[in-house]
């Protein structure tokens, strides 16, 4: 009734009771819509998710301080024009080899502690690319010591290779270290998690969008990914993804496969390598 009288005005309304009143936000839009139609104001709803997103990049912009701090550890803020998907964080932060800036990478997904038998696939994997002699780079999600290794077998291979933070960058000194090792190939560091902000779940999945969004393929190694059959499964749809069959995967996980449209990267018969050609042809 108020609006009716005021006509052709701008109007924005948050989600309503959907915070932290734990309204159901599908039948709360649908009686907004209702209550509203056919008013001449021009009105925008904010789904729970913007208020999220406002409420985080709120709390996390880095401060002057932290800023000059990660540039003390090599650490530099890219422009948002840059292109890439950052996720809900309004601030990336990259160190390394500015010449990674530009094409998308290929997503390395391994197990958290990859057995030798993985190590030597991704071996055989880098092997490929590097006699190529491919410019495709290597993106990796750094969650401990292993991943460090990852990254120093991808390099020494003469891959470009990326590591993805799911913390922030002041929060530990192994990666100031890491950095700053002259390591054969390209090595970068890039992280869209808040500078002072330790591990958490949180962290790790706003890494992973970072990884996935601006991937143009994806490769799993992990020999027994059952974390593919959940209900975020499609969420490593965001790319063509790839996998390594070892030869003993189990038929549930083969079908959860199946259905997100993975495709196995099969040998070479003569050079035992494994067939990278599908994958360079979209990266």
């Amino acid at each position: 009734d108020y609006l009716l009288e005021l006509g052709n005005v701008s109007v924005a309304l948050p989600a309503l009771g959907c915070g932290n009143g734990g309204l159901e936000w599908t039948k709360v839009s649908a009686m907004i819509e209702k209550a509203l139609e056919g008013l001449d104001a021009h009105i925008k709803v904010f789904a729970p998710s913007a208020s999220r997103v406002a409420g985080h990049s709120a709390n996390t912009e880095p401060t002057e301080d932290e800023i000059a701090r990660a540039n003390r550890i090599g650490f530099s803020i890219l422009p948002e024009q840059t292109g890439y998907e950052i996720g809900a964080s309004s601030t990336l932060f990259y160190k390394g080899n500015t010449a990674l800036l530009g094409p998308r990478w290929i997503a390395l997904i391994p197990s958290r502690s990859p057995s030798e038998r993985e190590r030597n696939a991704i071996a055989s994997i880098a092997t490929a690319f590097a006699d190529r002699q491919s410019e495709v780079i290597v993106a990796v999600i750094l969650n401990n010591a292993t991943s460090e290794d990852l990254a120093k077998l991808l390099s020494e291979r003469g891959l470009n290779t990326l590591l993805v933070l799911p913390f922030g960058a002041l929060t530990r000194k192994s990666i100031e270290k890491l950095g700053n090792d002259q390591i054969r190939g390209g090595l970068a560091m890039m992280s869209n998690v808040p500078p002072s902000d330790k591990w958490s779940k949180k962290n790790f999945a706003t890494a992973i969008e970072l990884l996935l969004g601006n991937s143009c393929a994806s490769i799993v190694t992990d020999p027994s990914p059952e974390w593919l059959m959940g209900k975020n499964r499609r969420t490593w749809q965001k790319s063509p993804l790839f996998y390594l069959n070892y030869g003993q995967l189990e038929k549930k996980i083969r079908k959860s496969l199946s259905e997100i449209d993975a495709v196995a990267i099969s040998k070479d018969a003569n050079s035992g390598q494994p067939k990278i050609d599908p994958i360079l042809e979209l990266c």
